[in-house]
């Protein structure tokens, strides 16, 4: 069912390469976030390495998004019918998500580097270069950080969630099929 604006026209939604980019992200910050418990609890380096390296995709996800959300048409405006202060929200939460994903993955490595890992693996590849020396002290501060932060970002995914099923179970008004459909 094509959604139309009060005006009767069309609404479009976003393009193609967001729309793949979205969910692949969605599912690479699932498995990252999972990756780090198991890491955690079982103590196995893989699974430490395979947290780091998917931290480093999705770094470079948020870059490629960021380089087609401002490349592609954007997609119709919000419906006149979400009050400002919902629309104000939904455009914070997405400058939020996106310097967190930005900031986050640097962190952690940041972190890791001076927590005395010098060479991190990216799957094996490659591995990253090193941003600092070791400094224990300020790696347990910085990892910290980074643990809380984690926090802070499924915060965020949380709301941007909720509100996303909020707005097609609750008002139907559309808002979700944009991230569904061109």
């Amino acid at each position: 069912m094509q959604q139309v604006t009060e005006t009767g026209n069309p609404t479009r939604g976003y393009s193609l390469p967001m729309r793949i980019l979205h969910w692949v992200m969605a599912a690479a910050m699932i498995f990252t976030l999972l990756s780090m418990p198991i890491a955690q609890y079982i103590v196995t380096q893989p699974f430490y390495d395979l947290h780091r390296a998917m931290g480093f995709v999705l770094l470079a996800l948020v870059v490629v998004r960021l380089f087609f959300k401002f490349t592609t048409k954007a997609p119709s405006p919000l419906p006149d019918t979400i009050p400002p202060v919902q629309k104000f929200a939904a455009n914070a939460t997405h400058i939020l998500l996106y310097a967190a994903l930005t900031i986050h993955p640097f962190l952690g490595w940041y972190a890791t580097n001076a927590w005395g890992v010098k060479n991190i693996p990216f799957f094996g590849i490659w591995t990253l270069p090193q941003l600092t020396e070791k400094n224990r002290e300020l790696g347990n501060q910085l990892l910290a950080i980074h643990h809380w932060a984690g926090y802070f970002i499924l915060a965020l995914v949380v709301l941007h969630v909720s509100a996303a099923l909020y707005h097609h179970y609750i008002r139907k008004d559309g808002v979700l099929e944009r991230m569904l459909r061109t």
